[in-house]
């Protein structure tokens, strides 16, 4: 059986990277936001109303994105925390 090998400082380190990334895109998500908010009110007619539909559906999907990367870098550190508390124990 092979075994295996994880460094639970690397683990923290690489959710660490994860979370900052996922700060970036909810940061950038946050501002493109904002913009088209303000623009919303000035388009008008069936463009408008489908191009909003679709960068809802995409805003939400993205959302869901950061969600996942945080969900990510959290059982990372729960990882980490439990190859600690094994090797201790």
């Amino acid at each position: 059986m092979p075994e295996i090998r994880a460094n639970p400082s690397a683990l923290e380190a690489s959710a660490s990277v994860i979370e900052s990334n996922a700060s970036i895109i909810q940061r950038e998500l946050r501002a493109a936001n904002d913009l088209l908010s303000s623009l919303r009110r000035t388009f008008i007619g069936q463009r408008a109303e489908s191009f909003f539909r679709q960068y809802d559906a995409a805003f939400a999907e993205m959302q869901g994105v950061v969600a996942q990367m945080q969900g990510l870098a959290e059982e990372l550190r729960q990882s980490a925390r439990a190859l600690r508390a094994a090797d201790q124990g």
